[in-house]
């Protein structure tokens, strides 16, 4: 998922072991790009992560400029791009 681009979070392990369920119940924040987590994020974290997300779908929005554009290097030969 990464070398596509999609952000995507697996194994999270002991996320909120020992809390209360009305501890894991409210707000969370699940940051796929950076790989993590935050419970019962402050108004200064929501915010934080909204510009984050902003950015991050600008990069994305760039980048899909190139994907109609045809491969070629900058001597014009053609070359082909796999994505495995």
């Amino acid at each position: 998922a990464r070398s596509r681009g999609v952000p995507m979070i697996v194994g999270l392990g002991p996320v909120g072991l020992g809390a209360s369920p009305a501890h894991l119940a409210g707000v969370a924040l699940l940051d796929a790009e950076h790989g993590g987590i935050v419970l019962g994020p402050t108004r200064a974290e929501i915010e934080a992560f909204r510009q984050s997300s902003s950015s991050f779908a600008a990069r994305r929005d760039r980048a899909e400029t190139f994907l109609a554009r045809p491969a070629v290097t900058k001597a014009g030969t053609a070359v082909r791009v796999q994505v495995n």
